[in-house]
């Protein structure tokens, strides 16, 4: 098997021009034209594998296709031009398994040695737990050495140099006992005589009548205002209502719907569907249950 470049004889690396003046002289030698009957067929063959191949390596995407497929050709004869691809390839080939292996040895070498310096980290920890260790066992033999080497602390050496008459500390002897006296009440001799403990009153039932009011009184009235005294708290109320902020006649709305359905009778979303088919707010339970008992804790401070 011959490549483009045996049959147009120029070498790996030439140039259109060289391709062109060889592809113009191998025609005129092997026109079919300028061979008798007997070559005719012989130089008809030659001709057109000359044509094949100029066509193939004057055009240059075709012409560097055909060389990346030359690197994995095996050419008859050994001179042939293409087998530089061939070469070049198994060039770059073992470079590169050379540039891999070098970098595995690399990564190989750097793995080894952050387990050495690993090792190294845990070795030094454990003779410095060591050292910490042995350090505050050697500190509490000391420690118990001294409490058994040092005497006990004498109480007469402490109150050297001075009496008991002048310290105010007398001895159990000197102590006066003290006679029963005759005014004092005798203790009961049987049972009978002890008094019987007055029974607690009962604790009287409350009935809630109005459940609302109970527990604000429960929750409310021992609260201390968080303002001043002295100058009464007035809430800021707008004219209008918004998304965050309640109108006067929204709150009187509110508290209007609570006196007239009273807590038992109705939840707090029946209110909040009354307040807001009436002011067109959307306001939720949750809402008016706190505005409710907001503006009540405000009318009781006022």
């Amino acid at each position: 098997m011959e490549s483009y470049y045996r049959i147009l004889k120029v070498q790996h690396n030439a140039t259109n021009e060289e391709i062109r003046k060889s592809f113009r002289s191998l025609v005129l030698k092997w026109h079919p034209d300028k061979h008798g009957p007997g070559s005719k067929d012989a130089a008809t063959e030659v001709f057109l594998r000359v044509t094949e191949a100029y066509r193939c390596l004057s055009d240059t995407p075709q012409r560097e296709i055909y060389d990346i497929k030359c690197a994995t050709i095996v050419f008859s004869d050994p001179s042939d031009p293409a087998n530089w691809f061939r070469e070049q390839y198994q060039r770059e080939k073992r470079a590169r398994q050379a540039e891999t292996e070098r970098r595995r040895t690399q990564e190989r070498e750097q793995n080894a040695a952050r387990q050495r310096e690993r090792q190294e980290r845990q070795e030094r920890q454990e003779r410095e737990k060591r050292a910490a260790e042995e350090a505050r066992r050697r500190e509490t033999e000391e420690r118990e050495s001294r409490s058994r080497e040092e005497p006990e602390d004498d109480y007469n050496d402490q109150t050297s140099g001075h009496t008991h008459s002048d310290t105010g500390i007398h001895s159990p002897e000197e102590i006066p006992k003290s006679e029963p006296s005759s005014s004092s009440s005798p203790e009961p001799q049987n049972a009978s005589d002890i008094p019987e403990a007055t029974p607690e009153p009962p604790i009287p039932e409350v009935k809630l009548e109005n459940e609302e009011e109970y527990w604000y009184n429960y929750f409310f009235s021992k609260a201390k205002p968080r303002f001043s005294t002295e100058s009464s708290y007035k809430m800021s109320v707008p004219a209008t209502s918004s998304g965050r902020r309640w109108s006067e006649a929204e709150l009187d709305g509110l508290m209007d719907l609570r006196r007239e359905h009273p807590v038992g009778t109705c939840g707090w979303d029946y209110i909040a569907s009354l307040l807001n088919s009436k002011f067109k707010m959307g306001r939720s339970a949750a809402a008016a249950k706190g505005k409710y008992y907001k503006s009540w804790r405000m009318e009781a401070y006022n």
